[in-house]
């Protein structure tokens, strides 16, 4: 079975910030080309949550 994957602005939406911030911390983290719809794998979710 897959791992569910979050968008980035339902994940911005759970953690009460904008999903420009978390597109910035994805970058900052060295992942390029991550928009507000990008779906994001469970490992970078959970980076992004801490």
């Amino acid at each position: 079975m897959a791992a569910t994957k979050v968008k980035v602005i339902d994940l911005a939406k759970e953690l009460g910030v904008t999903s420009k911030d978390l597109m910035l911390a994805a970058e900052e983290m060295g992942h390029k080309g991550v928009r507000a719809m990008t779906p994001l794998d469970a490992q970078l979710a959970n980076d992004l949550r801490t």
